[in-house]
């Protein structure tokens, strides 16, 4: 977590100090919203409506936590991730911000992209609300005139770093370009069924993800040969655009605008409103 974010969880706090013990200790606080965060995720089960259906594993750990200094209203949450067998099938992100109305309060909020080709059921602990896509969620694009995949998987994730560098994302209406964190979130497991190698990189404002793109190297087999893919998921409503070095789109999409809970990425707002004073790591 950030400096900024520090700054931003002191100063919500210091809002309620008249009613709430105050926590003066801003790691401790930092700490007990990323606990809490973890607590709510895991309260969320994914399924693969496959034949028969797979219950989807939370990853243990957090790909990232954020803050986003750039906009108002205080916001920071952490990134999750759900997989099957070590492949990437549901990432999303939990997160709050301040009531605009309330700002003693903050507000939680929950955003989901499918990574799976099979309809997906989702549900959120202690909610009547269900997510569940009907379509694949994965938008495989072939990149082509790039060196094959290397037979070493340190080397491999040096090749994916360079790929991803070259890669530009913007659209995000007055906010200007989104930035890429140099290293992936996630890195495949070794060993796995299908893909070679993969990993997903997320472009940032602030540290606010908006892009994930999943990028995975193909081995050589009968019939085809080796190579590489991306597919990109939204995290916001923005037009997005990703392009590559020599500036050709690799992939566009409008604003977001169907956010219901039969869509491919879905924005739950506004879950649950709580003290940021209460949120202390014993509530976990």
């Amino acid at each position: 977590m950030t400096k900024t974010l520090a700054a931003i969880l002191c100063m919500v706090a210091g809002a309620v100090a008249q009613e709430k013990p105050d926590t003066s200790d801003t790691d401790d606080a930092i700490r007990a919203w990323t606990a809490f965060y973890a607590e709510r995720a895991r309260g969320i089960v994914a399924t693969e409506e496959t034949d028969p259906p797979k219950t989807l594993t939370l990853h243990p750990n957090a790909l990232l936590h954020y803050s986003n200094p750039v906009r108002p209203l205080s916001q920071h949450g952490s990134v999750h991730l759900w997989t099957d067998r070590g492949l990437p099938r549901v990432i999303g992100t939990v997160w709050s911000h301040e009531d605009e109305e309330h700002p003693e309060l903050r507000n939680l909020n929950y955003e989901f992209h499918s990574l799976s080709e099979a309809p997906l059921n989702a549900t959120v602990e202690n909610s009547s609300l269900v997510w569940a896509p009907r379509k694949s969620g994965l938008e495989w694009i072939e990149l082509k005139g790039l060196p094959e995949p290397n037979k070493s998987r340190t080397l491999r994730l040096t090749q994916m770093r360079r790929i991803a560098a070259g890669w530009r994302a913007t659209g995000m209406k007055d906010e200007g370009d989104l930035r890429l964190l140099p290293q992936p979130l996630y890195r495949y497991p070794e060993n796995i069924e299908g893909p070679l190698d993969g990993a997903i990189f997320a472009f940032v404002l602030g540290t606010d993800p908006e892009l994930f793109v999943v990028l995975e190297a193909l081995a050589k087999t009968p019939g085809t040969t080796a190579g590489w893919r991306i597919t990109p998921a939204r995290l916001t409503g923005s037009p997005l655009t990703l392009m590559n070095d020599k500036e050709e789109t690799l992939w566009s999409s409008p604003a977001w605008e169907r956010y219901d809970r039969d869509q491919v990425y879905d924005f739950l707002w506004g879950m649950e409103r709580r003290l940021p004073a209460i949120i202390d790591s014993s509530s976990n």
